[in-house]
């Protein structure tokens, strides 16, 4: 190879032509790495957020089934004869018959530490607890606490019937009372006993926190990311570094706040009001994903659920398909550089000029297709690839303008636009749909280049063009994967906001109805938990396959929560929506698959002043309407009459040829 560069006449031209080719070739190179780079990097993105706003939900639905179950073994309790019983009449063989009783329960439930009755005064009256070792005793005399000049005592005294009031947690203290590491946190809670409308005492159940908070705990084994619970003052109240969580309790601690963290996130988680149920905030190095959990009971504050996804967490999940891309970059690097010495063994002479047109031919093929020009744009010349990516032959082109390359999907000005630039600056790059020989448009990375002369006048035109024909489809189908929902296959809680948004942004344009209903399967706990949550995720898949066979294709289905549905029906009045969603409800009802289910409904219809968020309230307190009815049946929503008179006639109309249902 030296011996042959050096009978060259012109080092020069050989140099020249290498550099020109080089540094073009190797741009375009890097221009789609780069531009492949930052795609992977969103979609891998995406797919991190989507996948912690799911993960982040079941957090949520397991904190509230175990609340509920903490509050449903408190009423079976304050409810419980043998109660009644004691609280009746005090007598040994009562106060013993309860205290086994309770014995039984905290051996069943392993979160529970202790169970205690409690007269009006304050007095501790009975009771059972479970010892360091595990073992469980009942409540020895010396031992019952007297609550009655706690502060929490007077919280319990405002109870009303069946209401539950949850304290700030408890933790061992050192002498310096700061909480010992690890953190032991116990959780008391209350709820009044009441015979015939009259309270008689108060029930207190006492658990560890810890059990609480296990599903945020075994987070970061599941998602990228660092799980965290916020209180609505700012404080953690969990957090996988343990001396930062309650601030607002230990002065040492009081400086740690999220919003003193990450004070751009906290502007904007803060900013949700009621009814915003979950959210994502970019910013401060990293991507926030969080819920906000309203408990709506007494003495109970709404709180956060956080996931941080910090900026190297994203790029350290992409490192397999960034390193797949680089050795692909570096490959064409490669090949460019090879390519580059070619052409300017060629440029620096003219002997053996076939054998390195062949070899730069065969390099030009391995990368893209290229056209060569004249300065009018009459095509001269172009490669094989041209004509396998193309499908027009070599013939059918020389001597044409390139015009049959275009599409309809860009308008005329686009062209002279590009035609302007190429003029002005000799240079142009963009990705350009192209008309194909079948009549197809591809999207195609497109860079063109004029030649000139020693003169500065422009000779010729070269084009070369990448086809990005797979890359789209892959980012099609990793955007449809981020907004799909894993199990069923329905559109997630992502595509739903968008979805609502465009339809409600319709509707106030052209006035066309709009239809939503939001739906679950009646008392799926008692599924997963008699029959197993396998089973429980098939009954979910059945479910959805049965409501979509029943939907139109400008319908949709997007699961929101655990067994939580929305249904949204463009183009559909009230009337057509009923007999719809009725529809629905039997033929899920008649499944004779085990175990069989029923489904409640809640629907609406969007009014002009409709935003999202009070579309489903109004949707999901029909559904809640539906369950206090006895479930299995659908109810549509009340719509305040002053709304519903500015309400246009079409809204709440029937459609054409459906019966009006009887009301």
């Amino acid at each position: 190879m030296s011996g042959w560069f050096m009978r060259r006449r012109s080092w020069g031209a050989f140099f020249g032509y290498f550099f020109a080719t080089f540094i073009v070739l190797e741009a375009l190179v890097v221009a789609v790495g780069f531009q492949s780079y930052n795609k992977v990097i969103a979609l891998k993105k995406d797919a991190l957020i989507g996948n912690a706003a799911n993960k982040l939900a079941v957090a949520e639905l397991v904190l509230n089934n175990k609340i509920e179950l903490i509050n449903e073994t408190l009423e079976l309790l304050s409810h419980h004869s043998l109660v009644r019983d004691y609280l009746i009449r005090d007598t040994a063989g009562r106060r013993h018959a309860v205290e086994a009783h309770w014995v039984a329960i905290l051996e069943a439930g392993l979160a529970y530490q202790k169970l205690a009755l409690i007269d009006l005064t304050g007095q501790e009256l009975v009771g059972s607890y479970r010892l360091e070792d595990g073992s469980i005793t009942r409540l020895p005399s010396e031992e019952k606490s007297n609550w009655a000049n706690s502060l929490e005592f007077s919280y319990v005294q405002q109870l009303g019937s069946d209401e539950k009031y949850y304290p700030p947690p408890e933790f061992r203290e050192d002498e310096k009372n700061e909480p010992v590491v690890p953190l032991d946190a116990t959780i008391r809670v209350f709820t009044p006993i009441e015979f015939a409308s009259k309270k008689a005492g108060y029930l207190m159940l006492t658990l560890k926190a810890d059990r609480l908070v296990a599903r945020l705990r075994s987070l970061p084994q599941m998602v990228v990311g660092e799980p965290m619970m916020v209180s609505q003052d700012g404080y953690y109240t969990f957090h996988h570094d343990m001396t930062k969580i309650y601030g607002n309790r230990y002065p040492s601690r009081s400086h740690h706040k999220f919003q003193n963290d990450y004070p751009e996130a906290w502007a904007t988680v803060k900013s949700q009001g009621v009814g915003t149920h979950s959210g994502v905030f970019t910013g401060d190095h990293a991507t926030f994903v969080y819920n906000r959990v309203d408990p709506d009971r007494k003495f109970r504050k709404p709180f956060y659920l956080v996931l941080r996804i910090s900026d190297n967490a994203v790029q350290l999940a992409a490192m397999e398909p960034i390193k797949s891309m680089l050795v692909t970059l570096s490959i064409s690097a490669g090949l460019v550089f090879l390519l580059a010495i070619i052409v300017g063994g060629i440029g620096g002479g003219r002997a053996k000029a076939q054998h390195q047109r062949r070899l730069s031919q065969a390099m030009v093929e391995s990368m893209s297709a290229v056209i060569v020009t004249d300065e009018q744009g009459h095509v001269q010349d172009v490669n094989p690839s041209f004509e396998r990516i193309t499908g027009y032959k070599e013939t059918e082109i020389i001597g044409q303008l390139p015009d049959m390359l275009k599409s309809a999907e860009h308008k005329p000005t686009f062209y002279a636009l590009m035609v302007k630039r190429l003029l002005k600056e000799g240079f142009w790059r963009g990705e350009v749909w192209c008309q194909l020989a079948d009549a197809r448009s591809h999207p195609m990375l497109v860079e063109i280049h004029a030649i000139k002369d020693k003169r500065g006048r422009v000779t010729n035109y070269v084009g070369s063009c990448l086809d990005l024909s797979e890359q789209k489809l892959l980012e099609v189908e990793l955007r449809e994967k981020s907004l799909r929902d894993p199990l069923t296959h329905c559109w997630n809680r992502r595509y739903l906001t968008e979805l609502l948004k465009s339809e409600l942004a319709r509707q106030r344009r052209y006035g066309h109805p709009l239809a939503v209903a939001t739906f679950d399967i009646d008392k799926f706990k008692s599924i997963n938990d008699n029959f197993g949550h396998d089973v429980g995720d098939q009954v979910l898949v059945r479910c959805c396959d049965q409501v979509r066979r029943q939907l139109r294709r400008s319908d949709s289905l997007s699961r929101v929560g655990g067994e939580e549905f929305v249904i949204v029906l463009p183009m559909t009045h009230r009337d057509g929506a009923e007999i719809l969603i009725e529809r629905i409800r039997i033929k899920l009802a008649a499944l004779l698959d085990e175990p069989r289910f029923t489904v409640s409904f809640g629907l609406t219809v969007a009014l002009p002043t409709d935003d999202m968020d009070d579309l489903l309230k109004r949707a999901d307190q029909a559904l809640y309407e539906a369950k206090a009815a006895g479930r299995n049946r659908s109810f549509f929503a009340k719509i305040n009459h002053t709304a519903e008179v500015h309400v246009s006639a079409e809204l709440l109309q029937p459609e054409a040829g459906v019966p009006k249902k009887a009301q």
